[in-house]
């Protein structure tokens, strides 16, 4: 599930207990709208493994439906890293002051 949503938005809604994250949104994101990528699951009864193999189409489409060239997202999932790195590179983790991992894929930074 993604959603379309500002930096001050996404602060709200995800980072509420996380106050410094409202203002490094805004300093690293700006003011626009991108992308939140806010849930990816895998029924793993029906696919045990592999589940990721579809994330960059999957991430692909979403910033296409939705209009957009930055989708984001939080993870303390190290599959959801790498899913970032395998497709779009080695830049999109980026340092935050929160516990879980944000990744920013950018279409303009890295070639999709």
């Amino acid at each position: 599930m993604a959603w379309r949503a500002t930096p001050a938005q996404i602060a709200e809604e995800k980072y509420s207990d996380v106050p410094e994250m409202r203002y490094w949104l805004e300093d690293n994101l700006g003011n626009e709208p991108i992308i939140w990528l806010d849930e990816v699951f895998a029924d793993k009864q029906v696919q045990a493994a592999g589940n990721l193999r579809n994330f960059k189409p999957l991430c692909e489409g979403f910033l296409k439906q939705l209009g957009g060239s930055v989708l984001a997202y939080r993870t303390i999932t190290p599959q959801m890293v790498t899913a970032a790195r395998s497709n779009f590179g080695a830049a999109p983790m980026v340092e935050v002051p929160d516990r879980r991992n944000f990744i920013k894929i950018d279409q303009q930074e890295v070639l999709v």
